[in-house]
Protein backbone atom coordinates (compact mmCIF):
# COMPACT_ATOMS: atom_id res chain seq x y z
CA UNK A 1 0.00 0.00 0.00
CA UNK A 2 1.38 3.48 -1.11
CA UNK A 3 2.31 5.80 1.49
CA UNK A 4 3.10 8.71 0.24
CA UNK A 5 -0.42 9.50 -1.28
CA UNK A 6 -1.39 13.51 -1.30
CA UNK A 7 -4.48 14.67 -0.71
CA UNK A 8 -6.02 17.73 -3.16
CA UNK A 9 -9.08 19.23 -2.45
CA UNK A 10 -10.59 20.42 -6.12
CA UNK A 11 -13.47 22.66 -6.88
CA UNK A 12 -16.45 21.82 -9.39
CA UNK A 13 -16.75 23.26 -12.06
CA UNK A 14 -19.90 25.19 -13.61
CA UNK A 15 -22.79 24.31 -15.92
CA UNK A 16 -21.73 20.61 -14.99
CA UNK A 17 -24.02 17.68 -15.78
CA UNK A 18 -25.47 15.80 -12.60
CA UNK A 19 -25.61 12.20 -13.57
CA UNK A 20 -26.66 10.30 -10.29
CA UNK A 21 -27.67 11.12 -6.41
CA UNK A 22 -28.93 8.99 -3.77
CA UNK A 23 -31.83 10.37 -1.21
CA UNK A 24 -32.75 9.18 1.64
CA UNK A 25 -36.15 7.28 2.26
CA UNK A 26 -38.74 9.11 3.70
CA UNK A 27 -38.60 9.38 7.88
CA UNK A 28 -42.33 8.02 7.77
CA UNK A 29 -40.76 4.33 6.19
CA UNK A 30 -37.56 4.85 8.94
CA UNK A 31 -40.16 4.78 11.21
CA UNK A 32 -42.58 1.96 10.04
CA UNK A 33 -39.05 -0.27 9.22
CA UNK A 34 -37.89 0.64 12.99
CA UNK A 35 -41.28 -0.59 14.90
CA UNK A 36 -41.84 -3.70 12.15
CA UNK A 37 -38.29 -5.16 12.56
CA UNK A 38 -37.35 -3.51 16.22
CA UNK A 39 -34.10 -1.88 14.63
CA UNK A 40 -32.39 -0.84 17.43
CA UNK A 41 -29.97 1.35 15.44
CA UNK A 42 -32.59 3.06 13.45
CA UNK A 43 -34.10 3.77 16.10
CA UNK A 44 -30.99 5.15 17.92
CA UNK A 45 -30.21 7.46 14.59
CA UNK A 46 -33.85 8.95 14.64
CA UNK A 47 -33.51 10.11 18.22
CA UNK A 48 -30.48 11.71 16.49
CA UNK A 49 -32.07 13.20 13.66
CA UNK A 50 -34.78 14.74 16.42
CA UNK A 51 -31.69 15.81 18.05
CA UNK A 52 -30.49 18.12 15.37
CA UNK A 53 -33.70 18.77 14.28
CA UNK A 54 -34.37 20.40 17.29
CA UNK A 55 -31.43 22.74 17.55
CA UNK A 56 -29.42 20.35 19.99
CA UNK A 57 -25.68 18.53 18.47
CA UNK A 58 -27.03 14.81 17.53
CA UNK A 59 -24.78 13.41 20.24
CA UNK A 60 -25.77 11.02 22.77
CA UNK A 61 -25.89 12.61 25.36
CA UNK A 62 -28.08 15.05 23.66
CA UNK A 63 -30.93 12.14 22.92
CA UNK A 64 -33.05 12.52 26.12
CA UNK A 65 -33.38 16.40 26.53
CA UNK A 66 -34.25 16.35 22.52
CA UNK A 67 -36.96 13.91 23.02
CA UNK A 68 -38.27 15.21 26.32
CA UNK A 69 -38.28 18.98 24.00
CA UNK A 70 -40.62 16.96 21.55
CA UNK A 71 -42.55 15.18 23.72
CA UNK A 72 -42.99 18.67 25.46
CA UNK A 73 -43.97 20.14 21.77
CA UNK A 74 -46.84 16.83 21.45
CA UNK A 75 -48.12 17.72 24.69
CA UNK A 76 -47.35 14.27 26.20
CA UNK A 77 -47.89 13.80 29.97
CA UNK A 78 -45.57 17.30 30.78
CA UNK A 79 -46.00 18.55 33.73
CA UNK A 80 -47.13 21.87 33.24
CA UNK A 81 -47.54 23.15 36.95
CA UNK A 82 -44.77 21.50 38.23
CA UNK A 83 -42.69 22.67 35.09
CA UNK A 84 -41.13 19.55 34.83
CA UNK A 85 -41.72 15.63 33.38
CA UNK A 86 -42.50 12.84 35.79
CA UNK A 87 -39.66 11.62 37.84
CA UNK A 88 -40.13 7.94 36.39
CA UNK A 89 -39.07 9.49 33.24
CA UNK A 90 -35.86 9.05 32.29
CA UNK A 91 -34.23 9.07 28.57
CA UNK A 92 -30.51 7.74 28.25
CA UNK A 93 -30.69 6.83 24.51
CA UNK A 94 -32.93 6.41 21.21
CA UNK A 95 -33.03 3.08 20.93
CA UNK A 96 -34.17 2.08 24.64
CA UNK A 97 -31.02 -0.87 25.22
CA UNK A 98 -30.18 1.46 28.20
CA UNK A 99 -31.10 -0.67 31.32
CA UNK A 100 -31.56 2.46 33.27
CA UNK A 101 -34.29 4.19 30.83
CA UNK A 102 -37.39 4.79 33.11
CA UNK A 103 -40.96 4.92 31.29
CA UNK A 104 -43.98 3.53 32.99
CA UNK A 105 -46.73 2.26 31.53
CA UNK A 106 -49.04 5.23 31.98
CA UNK A 107 -47.00 7.43 30.36
CA UNK A 108 -47.03 4.84 26.83
CA UNK A 109 -50.59 4.78 27.26
CA UNK A 110 -50.44 8.73 27.02
CA UNK A 111 -48.77 8.40 24.02
CA UNK A 112 -51.08 5.19 22.65
CA UNK A 113 -53.98 7.72 23.20
CA UNK A 114 -52.61 9.69 20.30
CA UNK A 115 -51.52 7.32 18.11
CA UNK A 116 -54.57 5.45 18.35
CA UNK A 117 -56.37 8.92 17.49
CA UNK A 118 -54.06 9.12 14.73
CA UNK A 119 -52.95 13.06 16.03
CA UNK A 120 -50.92 14.61 13.61
CA UNK A 121 -48.17 12.50 12.35
CA UNK A 122 -48.94 9.93 14.77
CA UNK A 123 -51.02 7.95 11.98
CA UNK A 124 -47.30 7.12 11.21
CA UNK A 125 -46.38 4.74 14.04
CA UNK A 126 -50.48 3.38 13.88
CA UNK A 127 -49.72 2.21 10.22
CA UNK A 128 -46.42 0.76 11.64
CA UNK A 129 -46.97 -1.54 14.31
CA UNK A 130 -46.60 -4.65 14.34
CA UNK A 131 -49.84 -7.04 14.23
CA UNK A 132 -49.94 -10.21 16.03
CA UNK A 133 -49.50 -13.16 14.20
CA UNK A 134 -49.41 -11.31 10.83
CA UNK A 135 -46.39 -9.41 10.46
CA UNK A 136 -43.10 -7.58 11.63
CA UNK A 137 -41.95 -8.94 15.08
CA UNK A 138 -45.10 -10.24 16.16
CA UNK A 139 -45.72 -12.68 12.52
CA UNK A 140 -45.09 -15.54 14.60
CA UNK A 141 -46.48 -14.67 18.11
CA UNK A 142 -50.28 -15.17 19.43
CA UNK A 143 -50.54 -18.69 17.67
CA UNK A 144 -52.21 -21.43 19.14
CA UNK A 145 -54.48 -21.14 21.83
CA UNK A 146 -53.92 -17.03 21.45
CA UNK A 147 -55.02 -17.03 17.18
CA UNK A 148 -58.54 -15.42 18.09
CA UNK A 149 -56.35 -12.63 18.68
CA UNK A 150 -54.52 -12.81 15.58
CA UNK A 151 -54.83 -9.57 13.40
CA UNK A 152 -56.56 -7.35 16.41
CA UNK A 153 -53.34 -6.33 18.21
CA UNK A 154 -51.26 -3.69 16.44
CA UNK A 155 -48.04 -3.88 19.14
CA UNK A 156 -44.61 -2.52 19.67
CA UNK A 157 -42.58 -5.24 21.13
CA UNK A 158 -39.22 -4.64 23.90
CA UNK A 159 -36.60 -6.47 25.50
CA UNK A 160 -33.58 -6.03 26.96
CA UNK A 161 -31.69 -8.50 29.14
CA UNK A 162 -33.76 -7.55 32.77
CA UNK A 163 -37.51 -6.84 30.55
CA UNK A 164 -40.00 -7.83 28.20
CA UNK A 165 -42.72 -5.59 27.01
CA UNK A 166 -45.51 -5.02 24.93
CA UNK A 167 -47.86 -1.78 24.09
CA UNK A 168 -50.25 -1.01 21.46
CA UNK A 169 -53.69 -0.99 20.37
CA UNK A 170 -56.31 -3.44 20.39
CA UNK A 171 -58.96 -3.67 18.39
CA UNK A 172 -61.12 -6.28 20.87
CA UNK A 173 -63.52 -9.19 20.15
CA UNK A 174 -66.58 -6.55 21.12
CA UNK A 175 -65.31 -3.93 19.31
CA UNK A 176 -63.96 -1.44 21.54
CA UNK A 177 -60.73 0.43 21.22
CA UNK A 178 -58.11 -0.37 23.65
CA UNK A 179 -54.71 0.83 24.62
CA UNK A 180 -52.60 -1.60 26.56
CA UNK A 181 -48.94 -1.60 27.93
CA UNK A 182 -47.86 -4.80 29.61
CA UNK A 183 -44.25 -4.37 31.30
CA UNK A 184 -42.33 -7.00 32.81
CA UNK A 185 -39.07 -6.37 34.74
CA UNK A 186 -36.30 -8.80 37.11
CA UNK A 187 -34.79 -11.93 36.19
CA UNK A 188 -37.60 -13.40 33.84
CA UNK A 189 -37.95 -16.97 32.77
CA UNK A 190 -38.47 -17.71 28.97
CA UNK A 191 -41.80 -18.32 29.44
CA UNK A 192 -42.60 -14.59 29.97
CA UNK A 193 -43.40 -13.99 26.45
CA UNK A 194 -45.57 -16.13 26.20
CA UNK A 195 -47.11 -15.06 29.72
CA UNK A 196 -47.48 -11.84 27.97
CA UNK A 197 -49.23 -12.48 24.89
CA UNK A 198 -52.09 -14.67 27.16
CA UNK A 199 -52.84 -11.23 28.96
CA UNK A 200 -52.92 -8.96 26.08
CA UNK A 201 -55.24 -12.01 24.27
CA UNK A 202 -56.94 -11.31 27.62
CA UNK A 203 -57.60 -8.05 26.92
CA UNK A 204 -58.98 -8.35 23.49
CA UNK A 205 -61.62 -11.12 24.53
CA UNK A 206 -62.46 -8.76 27.53
CA UNK A 207 -62.67 -5.50 25.71
CA UNK A 208 -64.94 -2.99 27.26
CA UNK A 209 -65.31 -5.51 30.48
CA UNK A 210 -61.99 -3.55 31.61
CA UNK A 211 -63.38 -0.39 32.10
CA UNK A 212 -65.43 -1.73 34.75
CA UNK A 213 -62.93 -3.20 36.52
CA UNK A 214 -60.57 -2.07 39.66
CA UNK A 215 -57.14 -1.97 39.36
CA UNK A 216 -55.52 -3.88 42.30
CA UNK A 217 -53.52 -1.78 44.60
CA UNK A 218 -51.32 -3.99 46.07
Amino acid sequence: MATNATLTNGVAGTNLLEIADVRSQPISKWITHMLQVSDNTESEFLARLVSKQLGFDGSLESVGDALKSALTSAGIAYNTEAGSFPADLVLLDGSGENENNLVSPAYVNTLLKKVLNREGNFGIIYQGLPIAGETGSLASRFKGDNIDAAGHIFAKTGWTRTSYSLAGIIKAKDGTDLIFSIFTVGDLPDTTKQAIDNLATGFYRCGDKLSSQTTPTN
